[in-house]
């Protein structure tokens, strides 16, 4: 008899954010953190370019030395 494994993954669900395109995307969850940290561009299912804007740990940090 065959096995089957299942594993389990955490998604977090997004809408592109291209006028007129509005996919949802899922994403999992340490993608997520990766792209958030790193600020680098993802894409979604259409191939419109994505990414999470804001604040980096490194970029704090500079702000907050001076």
């Amino acid at each position: 008899m065959a096995e089957t494994i299942y594993k389990t993954m955490s998604v977090e669900q997004y809408t592109c954010a291209h006028e007129g395109c509005s996919v949802p995307i899922f994403l999992e969850a340490g993608f997520v953190r990766h792209r958030r940290a790193d600020q680098k561009t993802f894409y979604c299912p259409n191939g419109h370019s994505q990414w999470f804007p804001g604040e980096t740990a490194h970029d704090k940090a500079q702000r907050l030395a001076g």
